[in-house]
């Protein structure tokens, strides 16, 4: 190879990575968030990076049931049982916030 395709193949490597790069933050961006309250917790889920563990469902059906719509009930349980089973959640889709500690950040 001559010196000058050599430049406009590391060029043109260059753009595809970049390209790879944009459209992965701009994937990561435009992540779902569904968000489900009882009034005193928030359970965040994000179904984009779940992994389907069935970790969830299986330790706590009365709030994670995924053959209800919405699947997620968080008036099917006590606060501390919901906080309990989103904690074991391995890829992080799921996770909370008490709304009141919310509300003093916003006030």
């Amino acid at each position: 190879m001559v010196n000058g395709q050599w430049s406009r193949l590391l060029r043109d490597a260059n753009s595809v990575t970049r390209g790879m790069e944009i459209k992965q933050c701009t994937s990561i961006m435009a992540q779902k968030t569904h968000k489900y309250s009882n009034g005193e917790v928030t359970i965040i889920w994000k179904p984009d990076i779940c992994i389907h563990s069935t970790n969830c469902w299986k330790g706590l059906i009365e709030v994670f049931n995924p053959r209800a719509r919405p699947w997620i009930n968080p008036e099917g349980s006590t606060t501390e049982k919901i906080i309990e089973q989103v904690k074991k959640c391995p890829s992080g889709a799921l996770s909370y916030f008490m709304n009141a500690e919310q509300e003093k950040i916003e006030d």
